[in-house]
């Protein structure tokens, strides 16, 4: 089944906070099949100079994923 990324509500853009937090559910099978064997996610968090951490699962099957950035660059890792 296809099952696209989500953003949920995971910005945190206060006054004074270069950072903003955003979060995106993906499929398990995507990220621990393909994502991170294959260095995608090391090589988005590079590239768009944004810091990526893999949270606990939300249902068997959905990773959390959480990008860590300036707006910009958060928006820019999605697009890739």
């Amino acid at each position: 089944t296809g099952f696209p990324a989500v953003a949920s509500a995971g910005w945190n853009c206060g006054i004074g906070s270069p950072n903003s937090h955003l979060q995106l559910l993906l499929p398990r099978r995507l990220v621990e099949d393909s994502l991170v064997p294959h260095g995608h996610l090391s090589e988005v968090a590079q590239r768009c100079g944004v810091h990526i951490v893999l949270a606990e699962f939300v249902r068997e099957d959905v990773r959390t994923l959480t990008l860590t950035g300036s707006v910009a660059a958060n928006a820019l890792a999605v697009l890739q």
